[in-house]
């Protein structure tokens, strides 16, 4: 792989239908995903509970018939950090088909607790997997996660943060993680107290779709572009206070602090980014900064365009751009993960 891959996708004239999007079954039955004979579905697994109240669960897929040890992807839904709901990634289905055990899972809102506690519960779905690979018959070394808009911040978050303590560590709320102005990251090891904590949050690459990258940029584009329609911006000044306190105007060294640009160094995992070219919700500069970030440090990083594509593709929305962005995704996760046949 090249440190930076720019491509163009093409979709005038190749959009087809929209394909019909089924969420996963809820946990309690009722309508959703067609379960396919070769998966074994598991849902409403909990796999955390970082505070007294609250109980975070999954929902796994894996192969039924294939022999593993098996690669996994940890899925991470969006929704401006304030809302959506780990059953709209039915990918997770696909992946088990392909050979991978995909785990999609909730993690804690902005509305519930601040950043960065929405990174370390990703990292600790990444240590359960880990603390449960021989029950589910995971390779513990092939390990990715997959994220799709505020989720995709969340997994370039993990491509770029490994060892950092601060998004390791149990304590809540930025004033630990900021310092205030100034400050600098704390040093990295191993930090005991967090779930599973003997277990690595370590990932072996990562794919952002549409995925958020630095914030005090994105934030002045939804304040000042004029494609943001008025409640938009409402609900992007809203989702910033409560993610961070306070807007990225407000809170300056928040908004570095949970910005993926921030953390790039020529050891951060190899990331796949995906875009469309008339995203108006979360812009294409927000993957090409995060792009030009690995390329000036000679990361792995390739970022795919998709011409007239907007927010919202893959995972069995999006059209023919959905359908083209899974399918850069499972090649890209083929590649670093090999699942085998």
């Amino acid at each position: 792989m090249t440190p930076l891959a720019l491509v163009l996708l093409t979709l005038s004239g190749m959009l087809g239908a929209e394909p019909k999007y089924q969420p996963l079954p809820a946990d309690h039955g009722g309508l959703g995903a067609t379960i396919p004979a070769s998966v074994v579905f598991e849902p409403n697994r909990t796999y955390s509970r970082p505070t007294p109240g609250i109980e975070l669960k999954l929902d796994l897929a894996r192969p039924k018939d294939k022999t593993g040890p098996f690669p996994a992807v940890v899925c991470v839904h969006g929704g401006a950090w304030i809302s959506g709901n780990r059953k709209a990634l039915p990918i997770i289905l696909e992946l088990a088909s392909r050979g991978y055990v995909g785990i999609t899972i909730d993690y804690r809102l902005a509305t519930t607790a601040p950043f960065p506690a929405c990174v370390r519960d990703v990292k600790t779905a990444v240590r359960w997997l880990r603390e449960n690979a021989k029950a589910y018959n995971i390779d513990p070394d092939r390990i990715a996660v997959v994220g799709y808009s505020a989720g995709g911040h969340l997994a370039a978050l993990l491509a770029t943060t490994e060892g950092l303590t601060c998004f390791e560590a149990p304590i809540e709320g930025l004033a630990a993680l900021v310092g205030g102005p100034g400050a600098q990251p704390p040093p990295r090891f191993p930090v005991p107290g967090t779930e599973y904590f003997t277990q690595s949050s370590s990932i072996k690459s990562a794919v952002g779709y549409y995925a958020p990258t630095d914030l005090a940029a994105l934030y002045e584009f939804a304040m000042t572009d004029p494609k943001v329609s008025r409640a938009e911006r409402v609900v992007a000044q809203a989702a910033f206070i409560q993610l961070l306190g306070g807007t990225p105007r407000m809170q300056p060294a928040a908004a570095a602090y949970a910005s993926p640009v921030t953390y790039v160094t020529r050891h951060s995992k190899p990331l796949l980014l995906l875009h469309g070219t008339s995203d108006h919700l979360v812009p294409g500069d927000q993957s090409h900064r995060l792009a030009d970030r690995y390329a000036l440090l000679k990361a792995d990083c390739e970022l795919v365009w998709f011409h007239r594509a907007g927010h919202s593709i893959g995972s069995g929305i999006g059209g023919r751009a959905g359908e083209l962005a899974d399918a850069c995704a499972f090649r890209f996760l083929d590649y670093h993960l090999h699942p085998g046949p």
